[in-house]
């Protein structure tokens, strides 16, 4: 799904991780948005796009803390 997995910075890593061991790859592939803003090195606008799913809801404070660390890089 990130070509450039391994060039993104270790905390973008772990983000990614942390949501895919969650979802699956297949709900993963849905956030569109988030990685269209990884991507382009995006942090604050990928972060909106994980808060605008059903899943920030869903997952409760595990998905605020990704988050945070996501505006944080």
């Amino acid at each position: 799904m990130y070509d450039d997995f391994d060039d993104l910075p270790e905390t973008v890593q772990e983000i990614i991780a942390n949501m895919l061991f969650n979802m699956g790859l297949g709900r993963m592939k849905a956030f569109q948005g988030m990685k269209r803003n990884v991507d382009a090195r995006q942090w604050d606008k990928a972060a909106d796009e994980m808060v605008d799913s059903r899943w920030y809801n869903q997952v409760g404070e595990r998905s605020k803390r990704l988050v945070e660390r996501m505006r944080n890089v």
